[in-house]
């Protein structure tokens, strides 16, 4: 019988989680959820006006790396409990000072120094309800990296490819940070669009060289002792030989070449081919060429791809042996020398996004005016008394339609303004 996974519920904004303030989720998949966290303050009215303040700042113009530092925000990772495994083996590496590299994610407690706060724990359980009961849920805390995942990114452009400068500018860090990995004895074995985040490291309407961030080391492996013994990763980026049903090929550095290569096949083309498991396992399968659907893409970097993107493992190990000689393959292409600047926001959008802001502020301003006015109204201009009419008589002020109170002085009653005619009478007869 088929185990049925418990989906863990969503924490509120503002919910306390040990020394950290949730203020809002940032993305959910399969394994983890991810919130973005802030230090805890006792204050309410406070935090929930920081919070507001923060989500449109956020939305309006972004943040840099220097006010995510500021404001010392994280990245609280929830697993679920089937995957509390991969984030205790994340929590192991990431804690260990020989994986620290300019290009991959750091914990909170490295970035900030939080060792004089008893409850901040970068790694631990939150309790959370379900339908089912209590559900223990193990949950990592990061620090929060400002920027879009490339895959987000790709999504935004509707699929467009990114230029070749900028493309190869990127891949040249994230080589750097899986080239350090490798020097550790560890593979990263999930390289992907959405574990690759480019950083904002300045306003987002200002253009400046790419600078991204290596993500989620929940699929990481030794080299020396690998421990994962199935199909694990993203199969769309995995090798062939890593998707053998039997026997599938222990955890290499063939595996993060690949998964690169992939990556930036898929970068410079906007998507990749829809394959089955199956047509991912033929290694007589080829994709096309980068060229083919880019033009742009010079032939050296068209044949690096195809290389490191090469289905059969022998061959692969061949062309391209080690991360290091990718590096330096990419550092000649004629991409590697043009300059790469890019902007986050153009500034069409940006005045897109001011225009919304002006547009809901003047209608904020709008009902506050409309509902207050009467009000004001009222209260210096008060409406005129209601006149009573008597018959025959001249229009009179009634006394109780006035708004302050009046002394009552009792009306005569009109007297009439017509004359009086006299009776005709009938004349006398005499006899």
């Amino acid at each position: 019988m088929s185990r049925t996974a418990v989906v863990a519920p969503r924490l509120r904004p503002g919910q306390p989680i040990d020394d950290y303030e949730i203020l809002w989720l940032i993305a959910e998949s399969g394994a983890s959820t991810l919130y973005l966290v802030r230090p805890w303050h006792d204050h309410q009215f406070l935090r929930n006006l920081s919070r507001w303040g923060l989500g449109l700042r956020l939305w309006l113009v972004g943040s840099s790396t220097e006010h995510a530092k500021k404001l010392q925000l994280g990245v609280l990772k929830i697993a679920r409990p089937e995957f509390a495994s991969n984030l205790h083996d994340e929590h192991e590496y990431l804690a260990r000072k020989q994986y620290t590299h300019t290009n991959l994610v750091q914990m909170y407690s490295r970035r900030f120094d939080v060792s004089t706060r008893r409850r901040h724990r970068d790694i631990a359980f939150v309790a959370l309800t379900t339908t089912t009961g209590q559900l223990r849920c193990p949950y990592l805390v990061l620090a929060y990296e400002p920027g879009i995942a490339l895959e987000a990114l790709l999504s935004h452009r509707r699929q467009h490819p990114l230029p070749g400068p900028i493309v190869v500018a990127m891949a040249l860090q994230v080589a750097s940070a899986l080239a350090h990995l490798h020097q550790q004895g560890l593979v990263h074995h999930d390289v992907k669009p959405a574990n690759i985040l480019l950083r904002q490291t300045a306003p987002l309407w200002q253009a400046t060289a790419p600078n991204v961030v290596l993500l989620d080391l929940g699929a990481a492996d030794r080299l020396d002792q690998p421990h994962h013994c199935s199909i694990y990763g993203t199969r769309l980026y995995l090798p062939p030989e890593s998707l053998r049903e039997t026997n599938p090929d222990p955890a290499s550095i063939q595996v993060d070449i690949y998964s690169l290569g992939r990556t930036l096949y898929e970068l410079l083309t906007g998507s990749l081919e829809a394959e089955s498991t199956v047509e991912l396992r033929d290694i007589r399968r080829q994709q096309p060429r980068v060229r083919q659907r880019n033009t742009t893409v010079s032939p050296a970097l068209d044949a690096l791809i195809a290389d490191a993107t090469q289905r059969d493992v022998v061959q692969r190990r061949i062309v391209v042996p080690s991360i290091t000689d990718l590096i330096e393959r990419l550092a000649n292409t004629p991409e590697a020398k043009q300059s790469a600047r890019y902007r986050h926001l153009t500034m069409r959008r940006l005045a897109a996004r001011l225009g919304v802001v002006f547009v809901l502020g003047f209608v904020f301003v709008s009902a506050m005016a409309f509902m207050l006015l009467p009000l004001h109204l009222s209260a210096e201009v008060p409406f005129p008394p209601a006149t009573v009419t008597p018959l025959g008589g001249t229009p009179t002020a009634s006394a109780t339609a006035t708004t302050s109170p009046q002394p009552m002085t009792p009306t005569p009653f009109p007297t009439s303004t017509r004359v009086p005619t006299s009776t005709p009478t009938k004349p006398r007869h005499t006899s």
